[in-house]
């Protein structure tokens, strides 16, 4: 077994020196060698039959550095996880100075290294005040949008009906359109096409105006680029004459055209009743208007969930951090090298915002204690559940469900999504523990007002250090340390 000398230098660093000697390599050099010289087919040698003295020779610098680099990695992994009471922080780094490890097969000679790790300090969670006072900003919907979500759910589930009423807004009309000429009549070989149309939202107040008092038979004449508030000229070829690709990218399309109104009907909205409601919300949700514009309410709000909760999460992220922070001072000096040599590629960006750095490893080690003390697991099926919803929110509640069921199957499969699921499911259940914990007042915001607060308090003129990131700057990972290339 390697020799193992742990120094504590202070109370957040310690060195480790490990030292292998030939007893603890040579029965696994003999054994590595012997295999190779089984499986192994040199010109002159029967295969199998080739000399483990010649192996060595050949494959013995290799064999035994593999070995060595392993042992001290295992050695570094026991130190890591052997003891519950201390925490590290990032991985274990070579001490400066040491010269290059020179392996010898030949010779039994013992190979030492000695590592700088970093430590966790100890102290205990501060500021869990269940009278502490936190703002969860919800979006505000105003009557008018209420109402009008209201009755576009009537509509929806509503009826067409042929009416020879005048055209007025809200009316589905079908049109038959001919493209003009520059003197007002049919164009010679001009485009022909028949569409209806919902006067209503998207549709322009001058074409609702120009059709609206009119009736079955009438024609007048617009400007067909005209009709949507905002729409693409290639988008109304498309939609409304029905050009193929070709000729909405070549053909010359007048903008005057005469249209004859085909058919007019009038939208009549469902009735608000008990098979309504439970048909849109479900049996037995909603039995009333009020209900139903509250269920209404959650859903329109829910667009403005994530932003809301991130914010709720954050202040309390944050509100942790700042009343622990004097308990937990970190190795700075260990960390900022760990970053140049661990993350050369991100270290100019990880140090110019090293505070914050400091403090994902912070809320990382506050983290890990409130998991043990509210309790928090992930279970298989958790990461199974939100699996799903990932998936089902990417496809947009659309999709065949076996086709739903082989990605999850897919996502399960990968060790990283396995892993990201994990902690993201760990970390909604101590929120939610939080939010049980502390009191937390409901207050509505205007959508602009939530943006407004969303962006500053995740500044976007640097990248963010990720969180995901910072957890994994401990060593409590369940892969452990890399392998020592000595």
């Amino acid at each position: 077994m390697p020799k193992v000398n742990l120094e504590e230098i202070d109370k957040l660093n310690a060195v480790i020196d490990i030292a292998v000697s030939p007893e603890d390599y040579e029965s696994e050099m003999k054994k590595e060698l012997k295999k190779l010289a089984a499986s192994q087919n040199f010109k002159g040698f029967r295969k199998g039959k080739t000399p483990i003295s010649f192996i060595k020779k050949i494959y013995g610098k290799g064999v035994l550095s593999e070995i060595v680099s392993k042992m001290f990695s295992e050695e570094l992994d026991k130190i890591i996880r052997g003891d519950d009471d201390v925490k590290y922080i990032g991985s274990p780094l070579l001490t400066r100075g040491q010269p290059q490890l020179d392996f010898k097969p030949d010779s039994k000679e013992t190979y030492s290294l000695k590592f700088e790790l970093g430590k966790a300090p100890e102290f205990e969670v501060k500021g869990l005040d269940e009278n502490k006072e936190f703002t969860h900003y919800k979006l505000k919907v105003d009557d008018k949008e209420l109402d009008e979500e209201y009755q576009r759910i009537l509509e929806s589930w509503g009826k067409e009906e042929e009416t020879d009423e005048p055209v007025e807004a809200g009316f589905i009309v079908s049109f038959d359109a001919k493209e003009l000429d520059e003197n007002g009549a049919a164009k010679e070989g001009g485009i022909e096409s028949s569409f209806h149309l919902r006067l209503k939202d998207e549709i322009s107040e001058e074409f609702i105006g120009a059709v609206s008092g009119k009736q079955k038979g009438d024609k007048f004449r617009f400007n067909i680029f005209n009709i949507y508030k905002d729409i693409k000229p290639e988008d109304v070829k498309r939609s409304l004459l029905k050009l193929s690709a070709e000729d909405i990218e070549s053909r010359e399309v007048g903008e005057n055209f005469e249209f004859e109104i085909a058919e007019v009907k009038k939208l009549i909205p469902a009735e608000a009743n008990q098979e309504l409601f439970d048909k849109v919300f479900g049996e037995g949700e909603v039995s009333n208007e009020k209900d139903a514009k509250a269920r209404i309410k959650e859903s329109l709000q829910y667009r403005k969930l994530l932003e809301g909760n991130t914010l709720l999460f954050r202040e309390m992220r944050d509100y942790l951090v700042d009343q622990n922070r004097a308990d937990m001072p970190l190795p700075e000096e260990f960390l900022k090298r760990y970053v140049q040599e661990e993350k050369a590629n991100e270290a100019e960006r990880i140090l110019a915002k090293f505070d914050d750095f400091l403090d994902d490893l912070r809320w990382d080690l506050i983290a890990s204690k409130l998991f043990k003390q509210f309790e928090v697991e992930a279970t298989p099926q958790d990461i199974r559940n939100a699996t799903v919803a990932e998936i089902s929110q990417y496809m947009g509640g659309y999709g065949d469900q076996a086709f739903l069921d082989s990605m999850v199957e897919r996502m399960l499969q990968n060790q990283d999504h396995v892993r990201r699921t994990y902690e993201r499911v760990m970390y909604d259940k101590l929120y939610g523990k939080l939010k049980e914990l502390f009191k937390v007042v409901d207050k509505e915001a205007e959508e602009e007002e939530l943006d407004e607060m969303y962006a500053r308090a995740f500044k976007t003129e640097e990248p963010e250090i990720d969180e995901e990131e910072a957890r994994e700057e401990t060593a409590d990972e369940e892969s452990g340390p890399e392998e020592v290339t000595a």
